[in-house]
């Protein structure tokens, strides 16, 4: 099966000059959804997740990864009750995370 196209349904900036977007596409059963980086040297990273929008009967699905030397990146797919997540690092910082997307939820 070919990948969909997917559509740009988030983007933004870091303080530290990263510029950010997040690309999804597909249907209920075969989504796609990808986080880019760009850095201001212009190299890019780019990771993700395909399958089901959500598995039968799941709230959340989710994928985490870093590529080398880059950012880590936390993707979360999820059910529109979801309106925030809490993400305790390694280093003991805690991140909430908001939606991002259409209605800011149910990529």
């Amino acid at each position: 099966m070919t990948m969909p196209e997917l559509t740009v349904v988030a983007q933004g900036a870091l303080p530290t000059g990263e510029r950010w977007e997040v690309r999804a596409g597909g249907t209920d059963e075969d989504y796609y959804t990808f986080l880019r980086t760009v850095h201001p040297d212009g190299r890019y990273d780019e990771g993700g997740m395909g399958g089901p929008k959500l598995p039968d009967g799941a709230i959340v699905t989710t994928y985490i990864g870093q590529a080398d030397g880059g950012l880590l990146r936390v993707l979360a797919r999820t059910i529109s009750v979801v309106f925030w997540m809490r993400l305790e690092l390694g280093s003991g910082e805690v991140r909430v995370l908001t939606p991002v997307g259409p209605n800011g939820r149910d990529l």
